[in-house]
Parts: C-alpha cells; sequence; structure tokens
C-alpha cells in the first residue's frame, strides 16, 4: 500500500495503522469494503509505505517504522546528470536487488520467530 505526498509535517498517527503494520500474517483484520457497510476480515500481507517532507510519526509508529531520507546533495535536484542510463542500470542491477530484499525479508522474519 502506497500513501504518497502527505501533506509536509503532517502527524501521521492512527491505532489501525499501528496495529496493522505490526500484525502477523495469520492474524485478520477487518477492513470496510469501500462504499459499502460491509466489514469483511482479511490476512495482513501488506507492506505499507508513506511518502512526505518532514513526516512525523505519532503513537506507536516511530517503534514501527523504518524511515528513510533522501539527500541529493544539492539544492537543486532536478537539475542533476547522470553518467548511466538509468533503465539499463536498473535492468542489470535487479537481479542483485531482489536478492538483497529477499535476504532482508527473511532476517525480519527469522527474527520474528
Amino acid at each position: 500500500m502506497l500513501i504518497d505526498n502527505v501533506a509536509v509535517g503532517t502527524w501521521v498517527t492512527s491505532p489501525r495503522l499501528e496495529a496493522t503494520v505490526t500484525m502477523k500474517e495469520k492474524e485478520r483484520i477487518g477492513m470496510r469494503t469501500l462504499g459499502k457497510s460491509e466489514l469483511p476480515y482479511i490476512h495482513n500481507r501488506s507492506t505499507i509505505f508513506i511518502t512526505g517532507n518532514q513526516l512525523r510519526l505519532g503513537g506507536e509508529l516511530p517503534r514501527r517504522s523504518l524511515m528513510i531520507t533522501l539527500d541529493p546533495n544539492t539544492e537543486h535536484p532536478e537539475t542533476r546528470a547522470f553518467d548511466l542510463q538509468l533503465p539499463d542500470a536498473a535492468l542489470e542491477q535487479f537481479p542483485a536487488l531482489v536478492m538483497n530484499v529477499i535476504a532482508l525479508a527473511a532476517r525480519g522474519a527469522s527474527s520474528d520467530s
């Protein structure tokens, strides 16, 4: 799930979100179907990403989140020039990137048990 471009300085906090990000795969959560009065219980297999500038995490989210900062090391990142062809580089590095993600996921899964 992607919650994209949250307004600058927004406090992100929600008991339901806090519970959802730490649920075990076998646990189920009730999520209302958009536009309906139904509340089906589903297994949570989501990865949640929230993007924005100067976001503030409240409640339990700071303990349950991984915050990253992208620093382009320039005041005007839109003017940067790159020496590589990004699609070609992405295709070339894709297998290694996938293996790194799998290794991180396995490490996280083994630390949960």
